[in-house]
Parts: structure tokens; C-alpha cells; sequence
């Protein structure tokens, strides 16, 4: 409609809009006889958001994400039915961070939507022997619905971990992706991996506290520890992490469409200073398969530290 900040520029097809300060929800019906793709015109001043920041457009049903070019969005809408879109715009709370846990304080994780994670049944209590203060035992595993922290197409999961024994286990998931412990070792396992991991051989069993990241960027996947790349492969396709609602979660049995997790544990571990994001630079990327590397006693720079 003209003049409200939502636009149809195909005939037959009518676009409006819920809206409120940095989140919309627009209604695209096609009322043609006939399978459109409908092009709307979006004012972002207009209906709530920032012109200055890009737009995220996800179908409210599925978490299907459509493209947003020029101020110009995309939909396919069969005919005679609708769809749903939201458009956001995350906000960040640091340069490349959506998603901060330090497990200080009552608050165990900041999010950059404003929404907070209480310390309570669905977490752990906080432990001493972090990092820094305290931090999280992933006996147990620890998770957290994906929402906007990362996507698909890319993403990073940065943290200190320290290994209370020689035990194997898992120590992140996410949309079928695992970085886990072999024998001490780092290993990055899941179905959609394209080819053998290049591997940097590094042992992380020493109790001593490492900082990890997993970072991936379209079809590449990268995991670094203490400054170095240690293993790198391709994938398939890029990961699967449908979009999620400001503080919504969907769900539709029927079709097996589950909110996307991000998964730390079960492993033997203390974990502190969890931030996700979008991926940092690659840094000191490896350059032999195979080499055994057991980290230095020097400290090294947090690669949670490249998200500030």
C-alpha cells in the first residue's frame, strides 16, 4: 500500500504490515490464479527499522530465509494463498558478537536482542574455577535455541574450555555439525562434511584452559585453538539454522521442523567466556595434516577476544 512503507510492485499480489520499533511482520497474499513471485518494496524508516542496517527476512512459519536487495524483498507465493515474512534487524553487542556468557552473574547470557537467559532449572548453576571467576560444568549438556546468534550461511562459537580428565566427548553442536574430544584430540565430525578434515593433531586433555572457536563461512568450516587453525573442511551445503522469532521458537511436528540448537556437552569440561557470532578472520591457517601439537604454556590471545 502506498505510502504505509510496504510496497507490491506485482499486480495481484497485496503486501501489508504489523509493525513495532525494529521488527516487522509483513502479509504478502497473492490473489492470482496463478504461482507469483511477489517483489515488495520496503521503506525501513517508515515501518520501525534502521536504514542504515540490513534487513533479515525469514518466512514465520518455516524459518525459510528470503532475500532483501536494494530494499527490494522476494517471496514465491503459490497461488491464491499467503505467506508470512518477518524482517529484522539483529543488533550486535559487540564488533561481530550476537550472544555473550561470562556465567558471572544471575544473567548467564546477554543476547543481542535484549533477551537474557536466568540462571535456573534449564541452567547450570554457576561453578568457581572458571576462566575468569566462575564458569559452567557441560557434564550435563548445556544448550540454546539458535534464534539469531548464528545462521547458516555464517557463523563462530568461541570459548575457553578446560578439561577436567581424559575423557571423550562433545564439546559443540550445531545443525549437524559436532567439534568434539577423541583420545585428547580435537576431532570435527557430521554428515554434511564434504571431504576428509584436514587435521592439525592437538590435544587439549593437559587441565589446562584453551580457547576454541568452530567458524564456518558458505560451504568452509574451520575450528582454531589457541591462536592457530588446527582443523578445516567443506561442507556440503552451507549448515541448516532456520531463523527464529524475537524470543520465539518453531516448532511443527507434522513436518519435523525443530528450533535449531547450539549444543556444549556431554564432555568431562568447564567452559567460560561463550560467544557466538560472526566469524573472525582467519588466522594462522594449518598448513600440515597430520602434525601432532600439543599447545604451548605461554598464554595466548583469546579467539573470543577477535569478536570485541
Amino acid at each position: 500500500m502506498k505510502g504505509t512503507g510496504i510496497e507490491s510492485a506485482v499486480p495481484g499480489i497485496i503486501a501489508s504490515a504489523h509493525v513495532r520499533p525494529g521488527n516487522s511482520v509483513l502479509w504478502i497474499v497473492n490473489t492470482n490464479r496463478e504461482d507469483k513471485t511477489a517483489s515488495v518494496h520496503i521503506d525501513a524508516q517508515k515501518i520501525g527499522l534502521d536504514p542504515g542496517v540490513a534487513i533479515q527476512a525469514y518466512d514465520a512459519e518455516d524459518g525459510k530465509r528470503y532475500p532483501v536487495t536494494g530494499g527490494v524483498l522476494t517471496v514465491p507465493v503459490p497461488k491464491r494463498m499467503w505467506r508470512a515474512v518477518r524482517l529484522s534487524q539483529p543488533r550486535l553487542v559487540g564488533q561481530k558478537l550476537a550472544f555473550v556468557a561470562d556465567f558471572e552473574q544471575e544473567v548467564a547470557a546477554t543476547e543481542a536482542w535484549g533477551g537474557r537467559y536466568p540462571l535456573g532449572a534449564s541452567l547450570p548453576v554457576p561453578v568457581d574455577g572458571g576462566k575468569s571467576g566462575k564458569g559452567a560444568l557441560i557434564e550435563t549438556p548445556l544448550s540454546f535455541s539458535a534464534r539469531h546468534h548464528v545462521s547458516g550461511v555464517e557463523g563462530a562459537i568461541s570459548l575457553d574450555v578446560r578439561l577436567k580428565d581424559s575423557g571423550d566427548g562433545s564439546l559443540i553442536t550445531v545443525a549437524g555439525l559436532t567439534l568434539g574430544v577423541n583420545k585428547g584430540v580435537l576431532t570435527l565430525q557430521g554428515s554434511g562434511l564434504a571431504a576428509a578434515v584436514s587435521n592439525v593433531r592437538t590435544f587439549v586433555n593437559d587441565q589446562k584452559w584453551h580457547a576454541v572457536t568452530l567458524a564456518w563461512l558458505g560451504n568452509e568450516v574451520w575450528v582454531s585453538c589457541d591462536g592457530s587453525e588446527v582443523l578445516t573442511a567443506r561442507l556440503n551445503a552451507p549448515l541448516r539454522l532456520p531463523g527464529m522469532g524475537h524470543g520465539l521458537e518453531i516448532r511443527d511436528e507434522g513436518v519435523g521442523i525443530e528450533p535449531a540448537q547450539e549444543v556444549f556437552g556431554p564432555i568431562h569440561a568447564i567452559i567460560d567466556n561463550l560467544r557466538m557470532g560472526k566469524p573472525p578472520p582467519r588466522i594462522n591457517p594449518a598448513k600440515t595434516s597430520f602434525q601432532e601439537s600439543r599447545s604451548a604454556a605461554s598464554p595466548t590471545q583469546s579467539l573470543g577476544e577477535s569478536f570485541r
